[in-house]
């Protein structure tokens, strides 16, 4: 669990793969392009469970700061219908799952906007 005192958006399951597929998403980008980038690498490391906190790539937070709830619900649908998000590549997005995202995405914007320039967002995964 996040510390309350951190300004902070709780996702579960949320890992560096479904980051890059969104930057991918919100970006000109394609996700092959991106996974080509040197890996940011760990900030901070817990050991085999973790916790492991990596660096939110720059271009991913001015991304989701540019939000606007429009682009943010039509980004969200595109989100969910990425394999990362399936149980099989053909099943199609649950509106459910849009919805929440749609939500989870908005809360990102909203703290992406609250950086300073070039200020740092982290990602804090755990198992």
């Amino acid at each position: 669990m996040t510390p309350t005192s951190w300004p902070a958006v709780e996702f579960k399951r949320l890992e560096p793969v479904k980051l890059r597929m969104l930057e991918a998403i919100l970006t000109s980008r394609t996700y092959d392009e991106i996974n080509q980038d040197p890996p940011s690498g760990l900030v901070g490391n817990g050991g085999a469970n973790g916790p492991w906190i990596v660096p939110v790539r720059q271009q991913l937070v001015v991304a989701l700061a540019g939000l606007t709830p429009q682009s943010a619900a039509s980004a969200a649908a595109r989100w969910a219908d990425t394999d990362e998000f399936k149980l099989r590549p053909t099943d199609r997005p649950r509106p459910e799952d849009i919805a929440a995202l749609t939500v989870i995405l908005g809360d990102m914007a909203d703290l992406a906007r609250m950086l300073e320039p070039g200020q740092s967002m982290y990602l804090l995964m755990a198992l």
